[in-house]
């Protein structure tokens, strides 16, 4: 019943869950709404303190609906950021067919303890004149390539080092993602 402290807890779960993901991996555009969960953690711990050891009062109905808020945008960020690196790498990268030549595999734990494989694919394209040959540095365990299999790439032209692979498997999980965030979100804020 002492809904401050629950938040305050809840905060702590996405302060520490959102830096540990942030710490893991270097933040670039891509992977940019992961900054999302340690704002979000810092805010829900942060604005509650405020109000517990200061004259600042807002109503509880006030602080469900801004922590909802703040969820919603969090939905929004999952739909429209995804979909904006796609639409700007399509328009600002040249497309290229690439080999997977390799997987590069490690292990990540699962949810119940156990582990899973996750890759990381070493790609091979002809650009700009000559062959290069490029490990992506995301592992992930969604759409993985099949060595030997032909698939585009977005080339940057001013690095053909830097690559784009759209994948229409993870766009999708951040779209149902993101919607999920949004919908159920919003759902109290609207009856509220």
């Amino acid at each position: 019943g002492y809904i401050t402290a629950a938040i305050i807890c809840f905060g702590i779960l996405f302060l520490v869950l959102g830096l540990a993901a942030c710490l893991s991996t270097k933040i670039t555009l891509q992977n940019a709404p992961l900054l999302l969960f340690p704002i979000v953690g810092a805010g829900a711990i942060i604005i509650p303190l405020i109000k517990e050891f200061s004259d600042f009062t807002i109503s509880a109905d006030i602080t469900v609906i801004l922590v909802l808020g703040v969820f919603m945008l969090i939905g929004l960020g999952f739909l429209i950021i995804p979909a904006a690196i796609y639409i700007h790498k399509k328009k600002t990268c040249v497309p290229v067919m690439a080999v997977c030549k390799d997987l590069d595999v490690r292990y990540s734990r699962s949810k119940n303890g156990g582990r899973k494989k996750i890759y990381a694919p070493t790609w091979e394209y002809y650009f700009d004149g000559e062959f290069h040959t490029v490990r992506s540095n995301a592992y992930s365990n969604i759409d993985v390539p099949e060595i030997g299999g032909e698939y585009e790439l977005y080339i940057d032209p001013n690095d053909p080092k830097k690559f784009y692979r759209p994948s229409m498997k993870t766009l999708i999980f951040f779209i149902v993602f993101g919607a999920i965030w949004t919908i159920m979100s919003s759902i109290p804020v609207f009856l509220n």
